[in-house]
């Protein structure tokens, strides 16, 4: 007869955890003057005898992002279906007039938007048109924005290109409508959102 004996084995453990925190990279984007084109106070008369433009304004713009990485900007119209295109003497693409608002019920006119001298990290990049979920069809143009319009940079012409720490100019360019009567104060309220996308 065989006998058999069992003995109680006690293991000690210790738990393994893998924990982290996945943090997406981010962009923050500043314009200069906290991103108010000023035109002032201006004489009637004096716009009357400009063909009813205001003239150029421009202001800083910068984005610096906590790491290299491919992003767009959306150009939003805040006073969408207030840009009046038919009275004013405006020779640039018709698609790229943002919003003046309105004045006694009349539009007042429109502007529009620029991108100039685009560096990142120093070194030139190129504003080009940009598809969603497309990266590849990021094109070159002349830097006119139309409202809802998507921007990205590109640094061989075509493609978007990662930027980290990017730098240059918005111009903004406003003309009244000509049929507009300036007997009365008129209150310009062009407002736009600049969007960052994330790709």
């Amino acid at each position: 007869m065989v006998a058999v004996a069992s003995f109680g084995v006690h293991a000690a453990s210790v738990n393994l955890k893998v924990t982290a925190k996945i943090v997406p990279g981010s962009c923050t984007p500043v314009l200069s003057g906290g991103g108010i084109v000023d035109y002032g106070s201006i004489n009637s008369t004096s716009v009357l005898g400009n063909a009813n433009g205001l003239g150029e304004r421009k202001l800083d713009f910068s984005m610096d992002c906590t790491a290299k990485m491919p992003v767009a900007l959306r150009f939003i119209d805040n006073r969408v279906g207030t840009a009046e295109l038919s009275n004013v003497p405006y020779s640039g693409l018709t698609g790229a007039a943002f919003g003046l608002g309105t004045s006694g019920g009349k539009k007042i006119g429109l502007y529009t938007v620029k991108l100039l001298d685009f560096t990142d990290g120093g070194k030139k990049v190129i504003p080009a048109l940009f598809q969603l979920g497309k990266e590849a069809d990021a094109i070159v143009f002349n830097g006119i924005v139309n409202p809802n319009q998507t921007v990205t940079w590109s640094s061989t012409g075509f493609g978007a290109t990662p930027v980290q720490k990017v730098k240059g100019q918005i111009e903004v360019n406003a003309w009244l409508d000509k049929s507009l009567d300036l007997k009365t104060e008129v209150q310009l309220d062009g407002s736009a959102t600049i969007e960052v996308l994330y790709l």
